[in-house]
């Protein structure tokens, strides 16, 4: 309404978000996935260098899972 364009550096820095949030949920699976014993919420959280809370939201949204759903659901298709 002002007359000012839209930044052209906001979509690229959402990319960028997106993608390193895609990479994180995806190691977070391989570490789920190779896993002899189940992991707590807090030593995933650790291993990916985000806050416990910040890291169930994120998976969760990514996935559709919790981790620890994740992680069962994992163990039962190794079954």
């Amino acid at each position: 309404a002002v007359g000012y364009r839209p930044s052209r550096r906001a979509s690229a820095d959402q990319t960028r978000a997106n993608e390193q949030r895609t990479e994180r949920v995806a190691k977070a699976c391989r570490l789920i996935d190779c896993s002899e014993t189940s992991q707590t919420l807090d030593d995933l959280a650790a291993q990916l260098g985000m806050s416990t809370f910040h890291f169930h939201r994120v998976f969760k949204a990514e996935t559709g899972l919790t981790p620890k759903a994740y992680a069962s659901a994992s163990r039962a298709r190794k079954l």
